[in-house]
C-alpha cells in the first residue's frame, strides 16, 4: 500500500492513475515503472495517462509506460487543450529564465509557438555589524534573512500573525498558526532564504494560497526546509526539482483579499520524499533565526478580570478567584499581546513566572519559564497534537476566551499549565499551582513576556494565600517527619488516628509518590531523589490536611 499521492488522474472508469512520490514509481492499469526523471504532474487525454517529468513525459504504449518525449531543456508544465498538448520548457540563464513553448498532437511533430524571457533576480544580503550576531551564537539552528525585505541589514517587518499563535476565524474551528506573516505589497519579490531544492509548488485552497516550499538537501529522506505562501500563480518562476540560489526570487505575492493583509505567510518546516505534498511539519519562530528583522517594541500586559492584572482560576470548576483569598490548587492566567511593526496584535515568543514571599526583601520561593512558542506544529496535516497544545496553553472560557482572527485577537496564558520547557506533553495540562505547598501570608506574583526581537516585559500583582491548613498552622501537627533534612530515608508517623493520604511532591508541585497510610506510621525511600526542597501532604479526609517541608541533602 502506498500512502497519499498528490500525484494522480482519475479515468472515466474510475481506474486511477498516479505516481508514488516516495520512489517515484509511475503506476497504470496494474502497470509500473520508475521514472529516471523527477515526476511532477499526471494529466490524461482519452483515458491514457501522461507523467510529466522533469525532462521526459512517459505514456503506456502497448501495455508498457515508456517515454514518449525527451526535452534538452527543463519541461517547466505541460497542459492540453482541443487535443492539442502544449509544452512550456524552461532554460535557466544567470540572469533570466528563457521559456519556450512547443504544441504537439503526437509527439511525432512539434512545433515551435513562443520564445518568452523572465528575469532571473538573485540578491546578496548586505552584512552590518549591527546584525543580531551576539544571538546567533545560542540559537540551536541556521539563521536566515527576511524573505521579503532580503538585502536591508535591518528590516522593521511589520507581522500580521506570530508563530504558534491561536487561530479561529470559524467559531469553534480552532488552530494555531504554522508561520508568520510577513505584510508586504501586491507583485513584492519573495526571496528564498537559503540555497535548496524545490520540493512543492502547489494551493491549499485556491488562487490565493499558492506556496513553494523549499528543501535544504536534495534527498528523499527527511529535510529541513521553508515555506513560501500566497504567491501568485502565474508568476512562480521555478517547478518541483528545480534549484534555487539563496536569495533568489521564487516568486511574487498575491492581492490577498482581505484588506491590507497582502503578506508571505513564511515558515520553517520539514517532510520527506522526492516531493512534498503539504503534509509537512512547521518548527521554530522564524522571526528568531532573522538576523536582519528588528523590532523595539515590547509586549502589553492587561487585565485577566476587572481590576486584577493577573488571574487565579479553580482547576476544578474553572472559576476565577480573589487574589485576597487564595486556595487549594489554581491555574494562574495572564493576558498579554505584541505589536511587532505594526497596529495587528500578535501572540509573544515566550513567558514565565515567579513567586515572591513579601517581606522586609522579597524572596522567591518558586520560578519557572512558562512557554516558549518554538514548539513543533501539526496543523498542515490536522494532526491531534495541536489540539493539545491549545487546550494547554491558552485559557478558553466563559470570562477568558483567547481567539485570534481579523476582528478579535485576545491571548489569555495558562502559565501554570508548563513544566518550562520548549514542548508540550501530557504532563503539562495536569500541571498547576498549589497554595497548599506554600504557607498563608502575602506574596507577589511575577509575569514576564519576551517577543521574538528579544523585548521583554515584566508586571506584578501581589497575592494572599488563605488556605483552611497549611504549613504554618498552629494546630497540633496531624504527623511527625523525622529525620528532617534526610538523606536515604524519611519516617512519617500519623498524629491523627484516622486513615490517611500520604502524598510526596517536589519544589514545581509534582506529585512522585501516593501512600494509603492504614498504620499510623511509613516510611519512604529517597535514594534517587536528588537533593533539594519537597513537600510532603497528608490527607485524612476531604477537608482535612497538612503539609510539611522536606529537605533532602
Amino acid at each position: 500500500m502506498y500512502k497519499a499521492s498528490p500525484l494522480f488522474v482519475v479515468h472515466n472508469n474510475g481506474s486511477i492513475s498516479f505516481v508514488n512520490t516516495a520512489d517515484n514509481t509511475m503506476h497504470t492499469a496494474g502497470v509500473s515503472s520508475t521514472a529516471s526523471t523527477l515526476i511532477a504532474k499526471v494529466i490524461q487525454q482519452n483515458d491514457i495517462p501522461y507523467f510529466i517529468g522533469k525532462q521526459k513525459i512517459y505514456s503506456i504504449v502497448n501495455n508498457e509506460i515508456k517515454e514518449i518525449y525527451q526535452s534538452k531543456k527543463s519541461i517547466f508544465d505541460v497542459e492540453i487543450l482541443r487535443d492539442t498538448f502544449y509544452i512550456s520548457e524552461k532554460e535557466t540563464q544567470t540572469s533570466a529564465y528563457l521559456f519556450k513553448l512547443k504544441s504537439t498532437k503526437d509527439f511525432n511533430e512539434l512545433e515551435e509557438k513562443e520564445t518568452v524571457t523572465y528575469p532571473r533576480i538573485i540578491s546578496e544580503q548586505k552584512k552590518s555589524i549591527d546584525q543580531k550576531s551576539n544571538n546567533s551564537s545560542i540559537l540551536d539552528n541556521e539563521t536566515i534573512s527576511n524573505p521579503l525585505d532580503f538585502v536591508s541589514d535591518s528590516s522593521y517587518q511589520a507581522i500580521g500573525n506570530s508563530y504558534n499563535e491561536i487561530q479561529e476565524y470559524s467559531p469553534g474551528d480552532t488552530y494555531l498558526h504554522p508561520g508568520v506573516d510577513l505584510f508586504g505589497d501586491y507583485l513584492q519579490n519573495v526571496h528564498s532564504v537559503k540555497s535548496g531544492y524545490v520540493k512543492a509548488v502547489l494551493t491549499t485552497s485556491g488562487a490565493y494560497h499558492w506556496r513553494v516550499a523549499i528543501a535544504n538537501q536534495n534527498t528523499s529522506d527527511s529535510s529541513q526546509g521553508y515555506l513560501y505562501a500566497h504567491l501568485e500563480e502565474n508568476l512562480i518562476p521555478v517547478t518541483v526539482g528545480d534549484t534555487v540560489a539563496e536569495g533568489e526570487v521564487i516568486g511574487q505575492l498575491v492581492d490577498f483579499p482581505v484588506t491590507g493583509f497582502v503578506h508571505c505567510h513564511f515558515a520553517r518546516v520539514v517532510d520527506e520524499g522526492m516531493q512534498w505534498s503539504g503534509s509537512w511539519w512547521t518548527f521554530d519562530n522564524p522571526l528568531v533565526y532573522m538576523e536582519n528583522f528588528r523590532d523595539t517594541t515590547a509586549p502589553v500586559f492587561e487585565e485577566v478580570i476587572v481590576g486584577s492584572k493577573f488571574g487565579f482560576r479553580n482547576i476544578l470548576n474553572k472559576e476565577y478567584i480573589s487574589s485576597s483569598s487564595i486556595t487549594g490548587k489554581v491555574d494562574i492566567v495572564s493576558k498579554v499581546y505584541d505589536q511587532m511593526n505594526t497596529f495587528w496584535k500578535v501572540d509573544v515568543h515566550k513567558t514565565g513566572y515567579s513567586i515572591l514571599k513579601k517581606g522586609t526583601t522579597d524572596s522567591v520561593v518558586y520560578s519557572t519559564n512558562a512557554f516558549n512558542f518554538n514548539m513543533f506544529n501539526d496543523t498542515y496535516f490536522s494532526g491531534p497534537y495541536i489540539q493539545d497544545i491549545i487546550n494547554t496553553m491558552y485559557a478558553r472560557d466563559a470570562s477568558c476566551m483567547s481567539t485570534g482572527n481579523y476582528n478579535e485577537r485576545t491571548f489569555y496564558h495558562i502559565l501554570s499549565n508548563s513544566n518550562g520547557d520548549d514542548s508540550i506533553t501530557g504532563i503539562d495540562s495536569t500541571l498547576y499551582f498549589d497554595s497548599e505547598m506554600y504557607p498563608n501570608g502575602e506574596y507577589k506574583l511575577k509575569v514576564w513576556a519576551e517577543d521574538a526581537a528579544g523585548n521583554r516585559t515584566v508586571d506584578s500583582m501581589d497575592f494572599f494565600i488563605d488556605n483552611f491548613v497549611g504549613i504554618n498552622s498552629n494546630k497540633k501537627s496531624a504527623f511527625s517527619v523525622y529525620p528532617n533534612p534526610a538523606k536515604e530515608m524519611v519516617y512519617i508517623k500519623n498524629n491523627s488516628g484516622k486513615p490517611s493520604k500520604l502524598k510526596l511532591y517536589n519544589f514545581a508541585g509534582i506529585e512522585l509518590q501516593e501512600i494509603e497510610m492504614k498504620e499510623m506510621n511509613t516510611s519512604i525511600n529517597l535514594q534517587g531523589y536528588p537533593a533539594g526542597v519537597y513537600f510532603l501532604k497528608l490527607t485524612s479526609d476531604q477537608q482535612h490536611s497538612e503539609v510539611k517541608k522536606l529537605l533532602v541533602r
